[in-house]
């Protein structure tokens, strides 16, 4: 809306900058556009959740083996 004013100052967590400095980074390194940045990122988390999910159950698997 064209009446609405936007906020004197913006917070973002600590996740969002960095998220905001790896965007920076790949758009520098491998000169990405906007939505090759959008991907990567979006790739990036995925990755990192799939490699945690596998952690958690390589590690369940080991307390099966125990028993």
């Amino acid at each position: 809306n064209k009446n609405e004013k936007l906020p004197d100052h913006f917070q973002f967590s600590s996740s969002e900058v960095e998220k905001l400095r790896r965007g920076i980074r790949l758009q520098h390194d491998l000169a990405l556009n906007t939505a090759g940045v959008a991907l990567a990122l979006e790739l990036i988390e995925e990755l990192n959740s799939t490699r945690s999910r596998i952690q958690e159950l390589e590690h369940l698997l080991s307390l099966l083996k125990i028993r």
